[in-house]
């Protein structure tokens, strides 16, 4: 037995050289958009930063505005803090509030996914941004957390193949989803001048989701905790098509219940940021330049 489990031992010791031997030669895409969370946390934890309006959340925050019309009318410095759902909420308000200071206004707009399954958890997104920050988050990470990037190991690493070989035939890409896609602020802008390409989902007849308690009281408290130390925190909820909205609407009614009981409301309804198709790029929560515009608009007038 003993001398079954020192092959085993060995195998596996073979195995994690091998695979990080294989990311070392093919490392993950210099020109990748989840790259560009290094940007962004870089901006957050910056020891001289001033108190800054912070935005919160997944994709949607990265598409959701335009920061310099924000930054104008506050008068305040913007970090767009938004980029990948697939982070995970968890992962998202974790490394927030490292860095968080007195002062600092939080604009949190998580998409409502998150509070439902298993999806504020993450998915390859996570694995990616693990192997990227060296693991430095591991002491944050809960259970699902870690099989989720132990299960997406292997996609991680054959994304890194892929690209590096892509990348010596294509320099350049048209694609939006891109490092270079950003501006100073942390918004995707690479799309601002494009056409739409989004069409409305399938209007469906929506059941709610699996409520993830465990994951809205964990999200509760790390708000708790921020507000203690003189972080001013602020729910708007996602700007969302019409046709997506209406889709979810058992389980945006859900969220907007639970965080009234809870003294954490939405600083509006979530109805008022629903917005017609033609403001979207390609997804319900991906707005084009128009749609930026108005959402900031919006959010400052508010």
């Amino acid at each position: 037995m003993n001398r079954f489990c020192k092959k085993l031992g060995l195998f596996l010791l073979i195995i994690i050289f091998a695979l990080i031997a294989i990311t070392s030669i093919f490392p993950y895409n210099k020109h990748g958009y989840i790259r560009r969370q290094l940007v962004k946390q870089d901006m957050l934890s910056r020891e001289n930063r001033q108190p800054s309006i912070i935005l919160v959340g997944g994709s949607n925050v990265a598409f959701g505005y335009n920061s310099k019309i924000i930054s104008d009318s506050m008068n305040m410095d913007v970090i767009n803090f938004g980029l990948h759902a697939g982070f995970g909420l968890k992962y998202i308000i974790d490394v927030l509030s490292l860095y968080v200071k007195e002062d600092d206004i939080v604009i949190l707009s998580p998409e409502y996914e998150h509070f439902f399954n298993k999806n504020a958890y993450g998915e390859k997104p996570l694995a990616d941004i693990f192997y990227l920050t060296n693991g430095k988050c591991i002491n944050t990470l809960n259970k699902e957390q870690l099989i989720c990037i132990i299960d997406n190991t292997p996609a991680y690493i054959r994304a890194n193949i892929e690209s590096s070989l892509v990348n010596l035939v294509l320099k350049n890409s048209k694609n939006i989803y891109q490092y270079e896609s950003f501006n100073e602020y942390g918004d995707v802008i690479a799309h601002w001048e494009r056409e739409t390409s989004f069409s409305s989902p399938i209007a469906i007849q929506h059941k709610r989701s699996n409520v993830n308690s465990d994951f809205i009281e964990y999200f509760i408290s790390k708000i708790r905790d921020m507000k203690e130390k003189g972080t001013e925190i602020i729910l708007y909820p996602p700007a969302i098509e019409e046709t997506g909205y209406n889709n979810k609407i058992l389980d945006i009614q859900f969220i907007d219940s639970i965080m009234n009981v809870n003294k954490m409301p939405f600083i509006c309804s979530p109805s008022d940021v629903v917005m017609p198709k033609t403001l979207f790029y390609d997804s319900e929560y991906h707005l084009n330049k128009d749609g930026a515009q108005r959402h900031s608009e919006h959010l400052v007038g508010i």
